[in-house]
This record gives C-alpha cells, sequence and structure tokens, in this order.
C-alpha cells in the first residue's frame, strides 16, 4: 500500500518545528530544537464533527471529487479516464500528480504527469486539456 500525503497550509506568522528529520544545524553542528509543545498548545480543534459538504462531478472523461471547500482553500480530487479539460480561474492552482500518466495540452505545449509531478497553473489559459489515466489533486486559496 502506498501513501501520499498533501500538506496544505495558510500563512502563519508563527512556525513550530514539530520534525526535521533529523537535520544538523551547520553552525552549531546539533540537531535543531523541536517545539512540539508549543505546536500541540497551538492547536485549535472544535468539539465534534464538522460537516465537509463533498460533492462529485463528471467532466467529460473524469471524475472530480471536492474534497474541501471552505476558507482557506478548495481541494480537489480528479481521476482522468480518456480525456477531459480543466479551467484555472484563481491566480494560481496547484497541481500535484499522485497516480498514472497524464498528458496536459495548452497553448500548444505539452507536459506529461506521473507521480509526484507539481505544477503551479495560472488562468492565463482558458483551458487545460487532458487526455491519459491518472490521478492528480487541485488546490487553490479563496480570495
Amino acid at each position: 500500500m502506498r501513501i501520499t500525503a498533501l500538506e496544505i497550509q495558510e500563512s502563519a506568522d508563527t512556525t513550530y518545528r514539530l520534525f526535521d528529520f533529523n537535520r544538523i544545524d551547520p553552525v552549531t553542528q546539533n540537531k535543531r530544537d523541536l517545539q512540539v509543545q508549543q505546536g500541540i498548545d497551538a492547536i485549535t480543534l472544535t468539539q465534534g464533527q464538522q460537516q465537509l459538504n463533498q460533492k462529485q462531478e463528471l467532466i467529460e472523461q473524469a471524475v472530480v471529487k471536492t474534497l474541501v471547500d471552505q476558507p482557506p482553500f478548495t481541494l480537489n480530487h480528479w481521476s482522468v479516464r480518456g480525456k477531459s479539460r480543466l479551467t484555472c480561474r484563481q491566480p494560481f492552482t496547484l497541481l500535484v500528480a499522485v497516480a498514472g500518466e497524464i498528458d496536459l495540452n495548452f497553448n500548444g505545449q505539452r507536459l506529461t504527469l506521473t507521480a509526484g509531478t507539481t505544477l503551479l497553473l495560472t488562468p492565463e489559459n482558458d483551458y487545460y486539456y487532458l487526455s491519459g489515466h491518472g490521478e492528480f489533486f487541485l488546490a487553490w486559496p479563496h480570495s
């Protein structure tokens, strides 16, 4: 089984280091300090379950599932099985391919998306044309 983690963040003026991959600080030659307790203290959890309004739609030969659509961002999962197209209306949209192989065509250019491919899409193109079989996530911030 393969697990892919996609971390989407909003801007914050405070950052706590919870894990650092055992990296060594080049100045002190020691592992960098972690701020685990401060990170835990900063977490705000709401009581009970939050209701996510997930929806699914078919766009040509792609199943698009909205996983999150509330501030501060929207996150969609695309499963392409043939041809489809997507639009990008936001100042930027993050695309992260996670499975298969999909050709992305725009402005006479072609990129092949395979697992791990990450792109920033911009609204200069009316459409991004897709063909192939694979999956990717799209995320964009709310205005």
